[in-house]
């Protein structure tokens, strides 16, 4: 397609196993695999496939004979007449009339025949068939595309629901730790050791960590149900995920010479089409041959006087079909044709500079996010030090409980932070192997 120095991004991958697996949860890759088997809008683009398919074939058949059977039967209430000269009839004279109105047929007229067309020559067939080859080769890529952003779309929900488990996950263990400091001040102020409004306080901090477990459990089970939608699943059916994430500390770049994107090739697909079909408008000026050849029945009667009879008629033939002028209607829509290519020309030429535009962005950004998991992962497990210090000063008396609740709630920030930064270099892997066209592999 076309030729750049382009990095690929491996990485080195360490686990963090925050939340155990469950024997029956589903992988990333096992969650991509249902979707791409049972996904209903891959099933409508596999239908646009068998619908090219028949297109093919029906442009085909058109190399095949044509046969019709033709019947028609008519009654004349008045016989149709004719002028003959009366001269020719050995009529007229001097004087006489100079046209003779004559009446020929019966009342009962029959008509039966069966008529066959074959081509011999049409170049516009030929072409056509090569068009709508190639439209089945456009329903194959938007097939493609429709893959990627399924697959775009189910693992960044993948992702998004990993990172919510795990602040569920971390907000009840600051829940179950706040319950104790609760008991311990509680206990503390019956031996007037605290004030009830420590106690309130931390009782306050508590509620709100509940609330938040709350949203997060809703915003969980909503992503939860995304991923249902994408992959066909019934919503009352059990859908759990494997909530333990993978963090990606090192990075090596490895360099590709190409890369292959399918919005391109479409385009490029769509480029061909067109100069196929100004091909064919142009095959319109080309002389058809055509072989004809009919064999039928004519009968003629009247029935009041018990009288019908058939007789048999029959040729074989050739058919030119030579255009002439066509009002020039051929040349407006070749012109539209080249406009169209030199749009599509233009619209590949764009492509090609967003998506370097877009490789270089996506590594900026997975270069940026690995650094920010990597400041996040420190700041988080200097929140956790500051808290578990502070709880144990506060127990010994040499803090008080607002040190408690500021740093209760810097740990809350650091966690979501971490895993804010976790979720952005997940999408920003995504947005790198959407970049360089290998979602899928």
């Amino acid at each position: 397609m076309f030729k750049k120095y382009l990095p690929t991004v491996l990485l080195a991958v360490m686990t963090i196993p925050v939340w155990a697996q469950s024997a029956d949860s589903y992988t990333l890759e096992q969650v991509l695999d249902k979707a791409l088997e049972r996904n209903l809008s891959l099933k409508i683009s596999q239908q646009n496939q068998n619908l090219f398919a028949e297109q093919v074939r029906e442009v085909k058949n058109n190399f095949l004979p044509n046969i019709n059977l033709n019947a028609q039967h008519q009654y004349y209430f008045d016989i149709p007449t004719q002028v003959a000269p009366a001269a020719a009839l050995g009529l007229g004279g001097d004087g006489g009339p100079e046209y003779i109105p004559l009446s020929f047929g019966l009342p009962h007229q029959t008509n039966i025949s069966a008529q066959l067309q074959q081509v011999i020559y049409n170049p516009q067939l030929p072409v056509g068939i090569k068009a709508a080859q190639t439209g089945q080769d456009i329903a194959e890529l938007q097939l493609q595309q429709s893959k990627e952003d399924v697959v775009y779309g189910v693992s960044s929900t993948y992702y998004q629901a990993q990172s919510v488990a795990q602040q569920i996950k971390l907000l009840n263990q600051n829940i179950k730790s706040i319950e104790r400091l609760v008991k311990i001040t509680d206990l503390l102020r019956q031996n007037d050791l605290a004030k009830s409004t420590d106690v309130e306080r931390l009782q306050l901090n508590q509620a709100n960590l509940s609330n938040q477990m709350a949203n997060l459990k809703v915003s969980y089970q909503q992503l939860i149900n995304g991923l249902k939608l994408m992959t066909n699943t019934p919503m009352t059916e059990e859908f759990v995920i494997d909530t333990a994430i993978h963090v990606q500390d090192e990075e090596t770049l490895v360099l590709a010479d190409s890369v292959t994107r399918t919005d391109v090739a479409l385009a490029e697909k769509q480029l061909e089409v067109q100069r196929l079909e100004e091909k064919q408008i142009m095959a319109g000026y080309l002389p058809s041959l055509y072989a004809t050849g009919v064999y039928g029945q004519t009968g003629f009667g009247e029935f009041d006087k018990d009288y019908y009879e058939m007789f048999p008629v029959s040729y074989v033939g050739l058919q030119l079909s030579v255009p002439l002028f066509d009002g020039l209607s051929k040349r407006s829509q070749r012109m539209q044709k080249q406009i169209q290519q030199s749009q599509t020309r233009d619209q590949i030429a764009l492509l090609e500079q967003q998506v370097e535009n877009e490789i270089a962005n996506a590594v900026a950004s997975l270069e940026t996010q690995q650094q920010a998991v990597s400041i996040q992962k420190r700041a988080l497990a200097l929140a956790e030090k500051v808290y578990e210090n502070m709880q144990l000063q506060y127990k010994e008396g040499l803090s008080g409980v607002s040190d408690v609740i500021d740093s209760e709630n810097e740990l809350r920030q650091a966690q979501t932070d971490y895993l804010t930064a976790w979720v952005k270099l997940k999408l920003a892997e995504l947005e790198i192997k959407q970049a360089t066209g290998n979602l899928i592999e």
